[in-house]
């Protein structure tokens, strides 16, 4: 079962700018990017470009004129660019501060006295460079034409098709992936449970028919048979949905697989800040602690969903449900009454012949 309803409308700035709540807030997201999907550091560059194009835009003008626009866009013949003829060679001075010195020390001259190089630096050291920590998964030319270009200037728009492409991502795709995960209110173990007990439940059906059947065994022993297929459908539907019809009416989850560790965390009082979010940790786990627990579903469009995915679990449970008690009910093998008094008459005769046998003169 895929999202439905107001789910499909949700867009990645909703999410980031706090408009959603949990399961499926700003922090749910980057949880989901860090421990699950490992793409963080593309929300990070997001959050970072907008604080940075902010602070370019309220420099004074004749600050902004030092660094002005890139002159050409980026491009798949941007590998071309002559990144290397801005290297810094091996015994030349390396103390300018107008010096961009990456981690591996490998130097690029830079053009001096413009403004916010020094934060620009530091985030071609994070995003850009070549096996950095936080390497955004761009295409090579993406990265050389933003390396080449901040050389000359500090202007936003010089990671502008690169923040289009990470921007494009994480809308059409993280943000789909982590829908998906985030709207499950079961763990994945769970899910696996639901099935194997459904497999196994759904095999004792045709047993139980097989048996009644071959023993022309009366029709009101295979009542089983209902409970059986009912519980066989349910916990099916809900290993394909990954909802539990129960904690999706009482609002609740299981704290997914991704946010296990930052919940301990915040249990055992261990915290930290992100200097991409500018909202200190603390305070987000207090928001947590203030609305009662990590395991509550919050946002309105996740239990209309929730709703509806459980409505639709119980009804193919009792539609599935109805058809076994239906061929239950209507195979029948049983022996007609007549034969059955017969039967039950000789058995009787034969109960008694043997009382007599066995009691002494």
């Amino acid at each position: 079962m895929s999202e439905k309803g107001d789910l499909k409308e949700i867009h990645v700035q909703q999410v980031i700018s706090g408009q959603t709540q949990q399961p499926i807030s700003l922090e749910d997201f980057r949880l989901f990017l860090l421990n699950k999907e490992h793409t963080v550091q593309n929300l990070e560059f997001h959050i970072w470009l907008m604080e940075y194009r902010k602070k370019f835009e309220a420099l004074p003008k004749h600050e902004k004129v030092k660094s002005p626009l890139p002159k050409d866009t980026a491009s798949a013949s941007s590998i071309n660019l002559p990144l290397e003829e801005l290297l810094i060679k091996a015994g030349e001075e390396t103390k300018d501060p107008t010096v961009f010195s990456p981690v591996n020390d490998i130097l690029y001259k830079t053009t001096p006295g413009q403004p916010l190089r020094a934060e620009i630096d530091s985030a071609l050291q994070t995003f850009f460079y070549p096996n950095s920590f936080k390497e955004l998964n761009i295409e090579s030319w993406r990265s050389r034409y933003v390396l080449y270009n901040a050389c000359y200037t500090t202007h936003p728009d010089v990671f502008l098709d690169a923040h289009e492409y990470i921007y494009d991502y994480l809308n059409r795709v993280s943000l789909r992936h982590f829908l998906h995960h985030a709207v499950q209110n079961v763990r994945y173990s769970a899910v696996i449970f639901f099935y194997l007990l459904s497999i196994f439940l759904a095999f004792q059906s045709p047993l139980l028919l097989y048996t009644t059947y071959s023993l022309h065994a009366p029709r009101i022993f295979r009542w089983p048979i209902i409970v059986i297929s009912f519980l066989s459908a349910l916990l099916f539907a809900s290993g394909r949905s990954g909802l539990c019809s129960i904690r999706a009416v009482l609002g609740n989850r299981m704290i997914p697989h991704y946010e296990l560790a930052e919940y301990r965390k915040c249990k055992s009082g261990q915290l930290t800040k992100n200097k991409f979010f500018r909202r200190s940790r603390q305070v987000e786990v207090e928001d947590q602690v203030e609305r009662k627990n990590w395991k509550r579903v919050l946002d309105p469009c996740v239990r209309r969903y929730n709703y509806e995915v459980a409505a639709h679990i119980m009804m193919f449970t009792f539609g599935f449900c109805g058809i076994c008690t239906a061929l239950a009910i209507g195979i029948s093998n049983e022996y007609d009454p007549e034969t059955m008094a017969k039967m039950m008459e000789a058995m009787k005769s034969a109960a008694a012949s043997a009382g007599s046998i066995a009691t002494p003169k």
